[in-house]
């Protein structure tokens, strides 16, 4: 019951995360918008008219879709290109940057120092041949702390996430880090994200349920053969 129950929150998480990805879809297939950041527009009159009739909405219907997603900013390779209300901003405001195979297929990490999610991929020409710039849709942590916090009081044991060689303790609203101590040597359950590197672990029960192995997935169990047993009584 308790691996079958990790198997679903990780499940969802990857569902979410496959959503909040998707809506790159949107920006990606804009040709209007690929055709801006390939500089299609060259004043800052024509740049502002696309962005109020056009952009503005693309990007809040972004930002809207999920209520994990607090941010979405394409970085322009061209860095002339207006700074559209934070939306659009030059690719030199990236820390670290890379039109590499991992960009191009678009991939998921941690930040810890925000503690966020960030999507990364690319944008590329009409063409399909050069890269106009990269699009990060930043998620809250919440998207993973939400149901693990739920399956761990299902189970009544402690999770901690694994990522980069790092622990991480799971709060109401996000991650936050754990000493390396705290650690399960040998965690009884675990299960690594297929969308990233991340592994969840369930280790020892919580404080308030030692001695005590029954929690609620347990006591759902025990309720679903009092009904048989006693659907049982009835009929026969």
């Amino acid at each position: 019951l308790e691996r079958s129950a990790l198997a679903r929150s990780c499940a969802n998480i990857e569902q979410d995360m496959a959503f909040c990805a998707g809506v790159s879809k949107q920006i990606q297939q804009h040709s209007n918008f690929r055709r801006f950041l390939n500089g299609g527009y060259s004043s800052v009159s024509y740049q502002l008219e696309a962005y109020f009739k056009e952009f503005s909405d693309m990007f809040l219907y972004a930002e809207s879709s999920s209520p994990y997603i607090e941010r979405v900013t394409v970085y322009a390779a061209k860095e002339e290109l207006l700074n559209m209300n934070n939306y659009v901003k030059g690719i030199s405001d990236l820390a670290e940057y890379a039109f590499d195979l991992d960009t191009a297929a678009g991939y998921w990490r941690y930040e810890p120092e925000t503690d966020q999610l960030v999507y990364r991929k690319t944008i590329y020409s009409l063409s399909g041949d050069t890269g106009l710039g990269i699009l990060e849709i930043t998620c809250s942590a919440s998207l993973l702390s939400q149901p693990l916090g739920e399956f761990s009081s299902s189970i009544s044991r402690q999770v901690l996430l694994s990522y980069n060689g790092r622990f991480y303790h799971i709060g109401s609203s996000g991650l936050s880090a754990a000493p390396e101590a705290s650690a399960p040597e040998d965690a009884p359950l675990s299960q690594q994200l297929h969308t990233m590197p991340l592994t969840v672990m369930a280790g020892d029960y919580l404080p308030k349920d030692k001695g005590n192995s029954l929690n609620l997935l347990s006591l759902t169990a025990f309720a679903g053969l009092a009904v048989v047993f006693l659907c049982s009584l009835l009929f026969f």
